[in-house]
């Protein structure tokens, strides 16, 4: 039967091949055709869309608006250079602008500098003569009260003429500074309550008076332009130089003397020379200096005022010139970005036209080429058809022939399918046969080697029991002395407790004794620093008060005077006090005397106020460092105290943890250093049934449980509420994962663990399963298990 299903099966295939060309090349020519179709709608459908193209390919209104942009280009070109032009000329007006602004600038520096020379001028010079008009303050009391303070004095109603200052001051001397008065009764009774003190007034209304000697000299009242001393200068003669005084010397009566230029007064039998200048010398010409002064100041602040307005109008005038030069070049960048856009717009019209005139030549060859084609297609699609025909009438004829084949395929089959069904129930029966055979055989050897490893187990077992039976008699022996041992150790732990203890409460004492004794001694420290500081103070004064001794007695001895000869003359009534503030008021005029710095004082003062607060700022600063340093003492005591109890505490929870970790060995921290603030800390762990010299020896698995033992006794001692563990038990065996497990169980109930694993083991003991899958890459999916509620869902 197989065999003539074969033949069938060969005749199928041959008529297969046969059958399918008829088939294929109906289908070639079918799908040729739909594809000459396809291709001829394309042609038609670009043959029509390139027309539309063509008709709309032209560059007419695209020259007419480039040419309107080129026009626009150079008027915009033309009002460019004009721009550059205008732009040129600003530059220079701002740049002369500038140079003026500069000169006006330096201009007015300098005549600030002419006004502050000229204001510090004359504030020396009316430092000098206020102090020359000052008055005790009992005088400027009792003129006050008479209304008088205000009443001008001689000096300043008095106009000499030039050169002759020092005659009229060498005559009148401390007269100038004479009260002025209508008349003299309005004081003459008030004099009584004026007590010590020096004062002198004029009366305004003056008299001519006539000299009764024949010289022929002129009166030195007439070198005043006013009379309001010609009482006081009568019968006084002016000489130009000393010979001239000289020559009318003896012509003097007695009441007449002569006075020369250079301030030399001579009388019939006397002679007066002022050389020496002092505080009250030089009014009258420091007067007119002022006055001149006052005059150059007046004419320098209105030279001033113009130059800032001038100035201020400069700059004005830059500003206005710059803000138009600004918007001429922001103007010009409008321009030419104007110009540039324009220019722009050309370039792409004139590609655009270059563009068209490409596509409209490349679309007429493109319409042709599809022209050729069409009529290509359609040739082929006339030919494709007619062989399409005559493969449909070959198919035709292929069908009846499989018709007839298939017939015969059914009459072939069924005589196989019973023919199969025969072979299948017999071989059934033999394999069933076959495999009773096979395993009554596989029985006998299973049971044959039962027997022979149990014979062999009970042989093993019996030397196990007499060995175990051997070691007990050997253990029993030293239990007790064990035992002994163990409580003569637990004593003496005991008694290191106390003793420990004890320690602890004796350092806690003597640390506060030791604070307390650091306080003590820093209240004596600063006590003491006062008493040094004040002992310094009195040191300095001391030797201050020696040099100044020293110095007062050489100036005296350089002075040509003797120290007793001077406490001998000294009044009884002399006071210190008095003559201390006589002195000052003699410094006061000596300092206000000289070259005087204005800005010194004020400078002084800066300087004063930045020194006072540079000391408090050091007092501060000493303070905070103090105080730092106190701080960090006690942090460094208590820094210590704490280590070492954190240390104390870590090493006991690790010698407690390691053994069960482990299920046996020993662990412990060993310092490295001898100071508590830099040492390190070594971690000392032996496994049990090793005496390891270094980490090197421990195993992977070791190394990451003398790590688990250490990480939970840091969480035992400062717990965290929850706790990552990544692939921690990885390296660990079966056995060591389940001591991890129950070790992590124990410590759930305080720390909340979350963990990452793939060992079974580790997993049987979380109470929720989180897992990650990735069913198409790139794409992570979370599932999630809760373990009790998977159980409860599996008893049901």
């Amino acid at each position: 039967a197989e065999t003539a299903m074969q033949a069938w099966q060969q005749e199928w295939e041959a008529f297969n091949q046969v059958a399918a060309e008829p088939q294929k090349n109906a289908e070639v020519q079918r799908s040729k055709i739909d594809q000459i179709e396809d291709a001829l709608k394309g042609l038609s459908s670009r043959l029509d869309r390139m027309n539309n193209e063509l008709s709309g390919l032209d560059t007419t209104e695209l020259e007419v608006e480039k040419t309107n942009i080129s026009l626009k280009i150079n008027e915009k070109e033309s009002g460019l250079n004009a721009l550059e032009a205008t732009i040129t000329a600003g530059n220079q007006s701002v740049q002369k602008k500038r140079e003026v602004q500069k000169n006006l600038s330096s201009e007015l520096d300098s005549a600030r500098s002419i006004l502050q020379q000229q204001r510090g001028k004359n504030a020396s010079l009316e430092a000098l003569q206020q102090a020359s008009q000052t008055e005790k303050g009992e005088v400027n009391e009792w003129l006050t009260r008479q209304q008088l303070n205000t009443a001008p004095r001689l000096l300043d109603t008095l106009k000499v003429q030039g050169g002759w200052e020092k005659a009229i001051e060498t005559v009148l001397g401390e007269t100038l500074q004479s009260v002025t008065l209508k008349t003299l009764d309005t004081v003459i009774d008030e004099l009584g309550n004026l007590d010590q003190s020096n004062l002198s007034f004029i009366e305004l209304e003056q008299h001519s008076v006539v000299s009764t000697s024949k010289i022929e000299l002129p009166l030195l009242c007439d070198k005043l332009e006013n009379s309001g001393a010609n009482n006081l200068l009568h019968n006084i003669f002016a000489a130009d130089s000393l010979a001239q005084a000289a020559q009318h010397r003896k012509n003097l009566s007695v009441n007449d003397s002569i006075v020369t230029q250079d301030g030399i007064w001579l009388g019939a039998n006397w002679l007066k020379v002022l050389k020496q200048q002092d505080s009250k010398s030089g009014v009258i010409e420091r007067r007119k200096q002022l006055v001149l002064l006052e005059q150059e100041i007046l004419d320098s602040e209105k030279a001033i005022s113009a130059l800032e307005h001038s100035m201020s109008l400069s700059e004005q005038a830059l500003i206005d010139a710059e803000q138009t030069r600004n918007q001429l070049q922001a103007d010009k960048s409008l321009e030419v970005k104007e110009l540039g856009q324009l220019r722009a717009d050309v370039s792409a019209l004139t590609s655009k036209i270059e563009q068209i005139t490409t596509r409209h030549s490349r679309t007429l060859s493109e319409i042709e080429l599809a022209d050729n084609n069409q009529q290509q297609q359609r040739l082929a699609l006339t030919e494709a058809r007619q062989q399409l025909d005559v493969a449909i009438e070959s198919m035709q004829k292929v069908e009846e022939q499989r018709e007839a084949l298939i017939l015969s395929r059914d009459s072939v089959r069924d005589i196989l399918t019973a023919a199969r069904e025969l072979s299948q129930t017999e071989s059934q029966a033999l394999q069933n046969v076959a495999l009773k055979t096979e395993g009554l055989r596989a029985q006998l050897n299973s049971v044959t080697n039962t027997v022979e490893r149990l014979t062999a187990q009970v042989g093993q077992l019996e030397e196990k029991k007499a060995t175990l039976a051997q070691a007990k008699q050997d253990s029993i022996g030293p239990i007790s002395d064990y035992k002994v041992s163990l409580s003569q150790q637990l004593k003496n732990r005991i008694l290191v407790e106390e003793a420990l203890s004890q320690a602890r409460t004796e350092v806690e004492s003597l640390d506060l004794k030791i604070r307390e004794s650091e306080e003590l001694r820093a209240s004596v420290e600063e006590k003491t620093q006062t008493i040094r500081t004040e002992l310094e103070r009195l040191r300095i004064d001391s030797q201050e008060m020696s040099v100044r001794s020293k110095t007062i007695v050489e100036q005296l001895e350089e002075s040509g005077f003797d120290l007793e000869t001077i406490k001998r003359q000294l009044p009884e009534e002399a006071e210190l006090v008095q003559w201390q503030t006589h002195l000052k008021e003699i410094q006061d005029s000596i300092n206000r005397l000289g070259a005087i710095n204005l800005a010194a004082i004020e400078e002084f003062e800066t300087e004063s106020e930045r020194k006072i607060y540079l000391d408090a700022q050091n007092d501060e600063l000493e303070s905070a460092l103090n105080t730092l340093e106190s701080a960090i003492h006690k942090i460094d005591r208590e820094t210590r105290s704490i280590f070492k109890e954190t240390f104390d505490l870590l090493n006991a929870s690790l010698q407690d943890l390691f053994p069960k970790v482990f299920g046996g060995g020993t662990a412990y921290l060993e310092m490295t250093g001898e100071d508590l603030l830099d040492t390190g800390i070594a971690i000392m762990a032996r496994p049990p049934g090793k005496r390891n010299s270094t980490i090197h020896l421990l195993s992977g698995g070791e190394k990451a449980l003398t790590a688990i033992a250490l990480v939970f006794s840091i969480f035992q001692l400062n717990p965290a509420p929850f706790c990552m563990l990544d692939e921690v038990d990885a390296p660990l065996d079966d056995a060591n994962t389940a001591r991890y497990a129950r070790l992590i169980k124990e410590m759930s109930d305080r720390v909340q663990f979350i963990f990452i694993t793939h060992n079974k083991i580790t997993m049987e003991m979380a109470d929720h399963l989180m897992g990650v899958t990735m069913h198409e890459p790139g794409c992570s999916r979370l599932v999630s298990v809760d373990i009790d509620e998977a159980v409860a869902l599996a008893a049901v």
